[in-house]
């Protein structure tokens, strides 16, 4: 029996000196993974002063390293301080490095830069009033004081999104008719500016018959003046007065001493049935396009070197903007294969003697949609002319004028030139 039980004894204390040979083995092994080295991630970063803590990552090799034993500094705890867990806390402007050691072994650093933080100090819109047609759209710029500033975000709202609506980027749509004001608020200090946005439906010509159509006869010999259709045909002695020698509004076509200078005796509205082109009361059909309706208002005949000229009268708002032109198609000169220049489309004072706007019509410098043709050794010229203009506060009244000067060449080869659809109408955001 004692002999059983000292056997079992040996037995038991055999096994546990097995055991703990095996543990003392696996303790071993563990003890000689050494670490070969680590890396930082990420490598470099730039942060504001004010800017949250800052995680690093430390990715150390092999992974199953026993014996890491690392910790951390900072080059300059002016600028950063760096805790034992790899976070990065901003400390005043400058550069430094946060670096991780293994006993005095560097393992590896991180460049951080800390830069100032510049607060927002204003921002300002682009347009502070926008008068946009229903359905279009456009962007409003904000601009941001200091350029430099730290944090540029903005933030955009509508106080009515049934009327218009903003995106992220400012960009603004006209979804409904009325008023709406678009705020633009800065995410650092919350600074604002804003912009009335009203949205109208289609614009409004405000001139009386643009088209020369009513009640204009369309059987020659087209005898109907344009007095008596809503226009008011320029003077010889506005012409004398505004071209006189040495103005240089005149430009390159003025008329001077000894120049004939007559206003037609009847500035006609004459049928075309899409001809833009005639020659005393007989109309050549060209096959030029864009002239509107059954009417255009024709300066010049075949009889001698004559200018013309019409305006009306229309009645503005000071501050607003409005655009304006007419479809202006002109007859070149058959001799001279050329076509008359320096026509012009004006808007003046309402007695004619201040130029507010002026849109030279050049047929020697292309634009887009132009239309050129020839017929019977007649050169053709089409142009839709367009100007957009702000009224100054003061004015109330604008003159809106064509004129046409004599062509500088010889009698009985004279240009024709055809106005048709004129528009003077607030402007919308396109």
């Amino acid at each position: 029996m004692n002999e059983k039980l000292n056997d079992m004894k040996k037995i038991v204390f055999a096994a546990f000196c097995t055991v703990f040979a095996l543990s003392t083995a696996v303790i071993s092994c563990e003890e000689k993974v050494k670490l070969h080295g680590a890396r930082l991630s990420p490598k470099e970063i730039i942060i504001p002063e004010d800017a949250p803590p800052q995680k690093l990552y430390l990715y150390l090799y092999p992974r199953n390293t026993t014996e890491p034993g690392v910790h951390w500094e900072t080059s300059s705890d002016a600028v950063i301080a760096v805790s034992q867990d790899g976070t990065v806390s901003p400390v005043s402007p400058g550069t430094a490095y946060a670096m991780v050691y293994q006993g005095e072994r560097a393992l590896d650093s991180c460049k951080v830069t800390v830069n100032p933080v510049y607060h927002v100090e204003s921002v300002d819109l682009d347009r502070n009033t926008v008068k946009m047609g229903l359905n279009s759209s456009r962007t409003l710029t904000v601009t941001i004081t200091p350029e430099n500033a730290t944090y540029t975000g903005i933030e955009w709202t509508s106080t009515d999104n049934t009327v218009v609506t903003v995106n992220g980027g400012g960009m603004i749509t006209a979804v409904g008719l009325g008023t709406s004001t678009v705020t633009a608020t800065s995410v650092d200090g919350s600074h604002t500016d804003r912009c009335v946005v009203t949205v109208v439906g289609a614009p409004v010509n405000l001139l009386v018959n643009p088209g020369f159509e009513e009640p204009v006869e369309l059987e020659a010999p087209f005898t109907t003046l344009l007095h008596q259709i809503g226009w008011t045909q320029i003077t010889i002695g506005w012409v004398r007065e505004f071209y006189e020698s040495g103005n240089e509004k005149s430009g390159p076509k003025g008329i001077g001493p000894g120049s004939q200078t007559s206003v037609t005796n009847s500035i006609r509205a004459s049928r075309h049935n899409g001809a833009v082109l005639s020659a005393a009361n007989s109309v050549y059909f060209v096959t030029l396009g864009g002239l509107q309706g059954d009417c255009a208002a024709r300066i010049g005949t075949a009889g001698g070197n004559q200018l013309g000229g019409f305006y009306q009268i229309v009645t503005v708002e000071p501050g607003e903007t409005y655009t304006f032109g007419a479809i202006i198609g002109m007859r070149g000169n058959a001799a001279a294969q050329v076509i008359k220049d320096y026509e012009a489309l004006k808007l003046l004072s309402p007695d004619g003697g201040e130029v507010y706007c002026e849109v030279i019509i050049n047929p020697d410098i292309p634009e887009p949609g132009d239309v050129y043709e020839r017929f019977n050794n007649q050169m053709a010229f089409i142009r839709n002319v367009k100007g957009i203009y702000t009224v100054p506060d003061g004015i109330t009244q604008i003159r809106f004028q064509f004129d046409s000067r004599p062509f500088n060449g010889t009698l009985g080869q004279i240009p024709v030139t055809f106005v048709d659809g004129c528009f003077f109408e607030m402007y919308l955001e396109e």
